[in-house]
Order: structure tokens, then sequence, then C-alpha cells
């Protein structure tokens, strides 16, 4: 990763010195090297524009968050399964909310996917 760090004259580090020349180049090589793989992934068409996919994020995020909003539904379920068999009960409830809400969460995504690619 490149990293632009200005150089400090007052450190120590003069403009004409060998040491502050390599860095410049390397600095400079760094950054030619990574422009040209950008250049290379747009001809490629491996890059797509935000405008692109902002919508379908957006679309991914309101179907999370309805999952999640889902969980309140299930707290008598929770607060029954705590009651009667104490906390191994309420892991246990705990772990197939989670798995039921991972399963919509990959259909949510996966139907999102299928709208997307066909239009």
């Amino acid at each position: 990763d490149i990293c632009a760090v200005p150089i400090d004259p007052q450190a120590g580090e003069s403009f004409s010195s060998p040491a502050s020349y390599d860095a410049a180049s390397a600095r400079e090589k760094n950054a030619k090297a990574e422009l040209a793989e950008i250049q290379l992934a747009e001809r490629r068409a491996a890059l797509i524009e935000v405008k692109d996919v902002a919508p379908t994020a957006g679309e991914i995020g309101i179907k999370l968050q309805q999952i999640v909003r889902g969980l309140s539904a299930k707290a008598g379920k929770i607060y029954a399964a705590g009651a009667v068999g104490g906390e191994e009960s309420t892991h246990i409830v705990l772990r197939a909310i989670e798995d039921e809400m991972i399963t919509q969460m990959q259909k949510a995504l996966l139907i999102l996917a299928a709208e997307a690619a066909q239009a």
C-alpha cells in the first residue's frame, strides 16, 4: 500500500540526499504500478462504479434490517426456553434462531442477485 508522507526538511532529511531521492523514486514507482493495475482492471471491466451497485446495496440493507428486526418477535420463544431449561436451553434456542436468520439472509441475497442478473 502506498502511504504519502511528506518529507520534512526539519527532520534532518535533505531533498538532495540520496536517501530522499531513493525514497521518492520508490514512491513514484509504487504509484505508477498501482495506477497501471487500476487501468488494467478498468480495461478488463473488473471494476464497477458505485452508482451501479448503490441501489442493490440499499435493497440488501433493507432486507437484512427486516430480518434482524424479526428477532424481537422471537422474544417469547427465548424467554420460555430460559424459564424452562435455563441458560443451556436459551443458548440452543438462540442458535436455532441464528441459523434461521442466516438462512433468511442467504435466500434474500440470492433472490436479489437473481433479480439483478435479469435486469
